[in-house]
């Protein structure tokens, strides 16, 4: 079933108010060291530094499209989050949209 472009401006609209809210309030940063973290924690920044020597390797530079790479790179670092941890900071967002501070 296709959404009514309102439907969809409406979404946009919430989108863009909780990522205002987010920011605005220091929550968007608190979550992204909290996401640092639980990755640092299950090695995921060098499984995506491995990732990145071996594309490099299996290539020539010469051969390298880097807005190619980028995406790809980007493909697979999102698809390596563990889905616990994907998780947990959803699970904070919404708290967090869900239970205004009273500031």
């Amino acid at each position: 079933i296709m959404a009514s472009n309102d439907e969809e401006a409406l979404k946009r609209r919430i989108v863009e108010t909780a990522k205002r809210k987010l920011e605005s309030s220091g929550e968007k940063d608190r979550l992204k060291e909290i996401l640092k973290k639980r990755l640092q924690e299950v090695g995921w920044e060098e499984e995506m530094q491995d990732y990145c020597r071996e594309i490099i390797q299996n290539k020539s530079l010469e051969h390298i499209d880097v807005p190619k790479l980028v995406q790809e790179i980007a493909q697979k670092s999102r698809a390596a989050v563990p889905d616990n941890i994907r998780e947990e900071i959803s699970s904070q967002v919404k708290y967090f949209l869900q239970h205004p501070s009273k500031d």
